[in-house]
């Protein structure tokens, strides 16, 4: 375990490496923003929100990031087109990160794409996501306005083992380079507890096979457990949410989508415990461990 056959690819979306092997590079934590119902949103369709809240929030995801070694991105979930526009200015003023560009539409996401091409921040967009079953149109947008990174979510219509995710990532990273997402970031989808099981295995076999970075939404997990908080309490859950998210690490995530970007407190030091434990077999192995790994870091959490 934890040492895979495959050359690992590692991709550089402004400034942020994701990919290779485990324990030798930390993983990448994505935390969301504006989601749907999200108490810092005022008007969910027009995109008002709380502006020192949101900067509160992602201020502290990228202190954590600095301070346990792992990088971090922002998924900006919207309902509407006015509201991608606003939540995309508002973040690519406020960070310096890469930004995931996750609508909850194609209409929405259409609408962040042309924000995209008129401010010229391709660069620094990951499109969140794209399926085995993407219509051309879509993929055709994408590539018009010269963004080349992309989520691809091996979940959908026939698609449910973790062999048909890994059968449906192999069968689209081709087409997606034809249309120039050479930046694929395999989400191995996550709906339920059997799923991250699942999800799991996949983001392994994919890293085994073809070496494209792989990860999931583990904590969609816990989400759709809804007695867990009823039965347990709210701390029982968020220990659980964590324990998902460090079963995927532990299979080898290059990523996680860990969800409300309020738990960046929770995941970030677990998930740099994670990639600590991990390194040291890369060690053993003869490799050597920069030294912004979390490794060399968590002392100081």
């Amino acid at each position: 375990m934890w040492r895979l056959s495959c050359e690992q690819k590692i991709f550089d979306i402004f400034g942020v490496k994701v990919g290779g092997q485990p324990g030798l590079r930390p993983v990448v934590l994505i935390g969301s923003i504006f989601y749907h119902k999200h108490s810092i949103v005022t008007d969910e369709s027009k995109g008002l929100f709380k502006e020192d809240e949101a900067k509160r929030l992602l201020d502290t995801q990228l202190e954590l990031s600095q301070r346990t070694g792992n990088p971090c991105m922002v998924d900006i979930v919207a309902s509407t087109p006015e509201a991608m526009r606003r939540y995309l200015e508002y973040v690519s003023d406020k960070t310096s990160i890469p930004i995931l560009l996750g609508g909850v539409t194609d209409k929405v996401r259409m609408a962040g794409l042309d924000y995209v091409g008129e401010t010229g921040i391709a660069d620094r967009i990951v499109y969140n996501s794209v399926n085995p079953h993407s219509r051309d149109d879509e993929l055709r947008a994408i590539a018009r306005v010269g963004v080349s990174a992309a989520v691809l979510l091996t979940f959908g219509s026939g698609i449910i083992g973790w062999k048909h995710r890994v059968e449906a990532a192999e069968r689209s990273i081709e087409r997606l380079r034809g249309w120039g997402i050479d930046k694929v970031l395999i989400d191995t989808g996550v709906l339920d507890i059997p799923s991250l099981g699942s999800a799991s295995m996949a983001l392994w076999s994919i890293k085994d096979r073809i070496g494209y970075p792989s990860g999931c939404g583990a904590h969609n997990a816990i989400a759709s457990w809804r007695s867990l908080r009823r039965s347990m309490g709210r701390e029982v859950r968020d220990v659980c949410g964590i324990s998902a998210s460090i079963l995927a690490v532990a299979a080898g995530a290059d990523f996680i989508l860990y969800g409300p970007i309020e738990y960046a407190k929770l995941i970030f030091p677990a998930v740099a415990m994670a990639d600590a434990a991990l390194s040291q077999v890369k060690m053993e192995d003869g490799f050597k461990i920069d030294r912004l790994h979390p490794r060399y870091k968590i002392g100081r959490i």
